[in-house]
């Protein structure tokens, strides 16, 4: 799973705007929406900037996008 799926679960269950979160973690917006949606890795800058502002780990969120990017990869290689 993409860590940014996880990431638009918690803006649902805390109420927060995605546009509310890239102001928050003053971050840009369109980058942010990316990661949200699946369609760019979260970086290590990001994770910190939440894990600051949501107190989640940034070193969980940077481990599930690198088990996320292996998944891809292994899958890539075997076709």
């Amino acid at each position: 799973m993409h860590p940014g799926l996880i990431l638009h679960f918690e803006c649902e269950c805390r109420d927060e705007t995605v546009e509310g979160l890239a102001q928050a973690l003053n971050h840009d917006l369109n980058e942010l929406v990316q990661v949200l949606q699946g369609e760019a890795p979260i970086t290590p800058l990001l994770a910190i900037k939440i894990q600051q502002h949501w107190e989640i780990s940034a070193g969980l969120l940077v481990s599930i996008q690198r088990d996320h990017d292996a998944l891809l990869a292994t899958k890539h290689a075997s076709c």
